[in-house]
């Protein structure tokens, strides 16, 4: 399944350590660091779909989550997490503040709770 695709797929990598170790989660608004070797980003194209049911898109999709799985046992837990802006179908998604604060609060800790505050801060301003 994993090599069963129509090239519309990337995966990129990029190595962590070093420098990042020193800081703590609250030193800027990115909490991924200590104890993180390695983040991903997959990508799928979506392009050439007229919607998300299609029989290419639910194959993509498919193919996501079975790649996923495959990492499972190497991959962060309890919670799981992404990086903010970083889209997730399996993680959460949301319209409005309330709907994305599961996401937020599982996803990026301190740093959304922050964002939050000055959000609302903005909206009573």
């Amino acid at each position: 399944m994993m090599f069963e695709n129509d090239m519309t797929e990337k995966i990129m990598t990029y190595t962590f350590g070093g420098k990042m170790n020193e800081y703590s989660d609250t030193t800027i608004p990115y909490p991924h660091r200590v104890g993180v070797l390695y983040q991903m980003l997959k990508v799928v194209d979506f392009t050439n779909q007229t919607s998300d049911t299609t029989p290419g898109s639910l194959r993509r999709i498919e193919w996501l989550r079975s790649f996923d799985k495959v990492l499972e046992p190497y991959v962060s837990k309890n919670p799981r997490e992404a990086y903010l802006n970083y889209n997730d179908l399996d993680l959460g998604v949301g319209s409005d503040i309330m709907q994305k604060q599961v996401f937020g609060v599982r996803g990026i800790r301190k740093a959304y709770r922050f964002s939050q505050r000055l959000y609302r801060t903005y909206e009573i301003l």
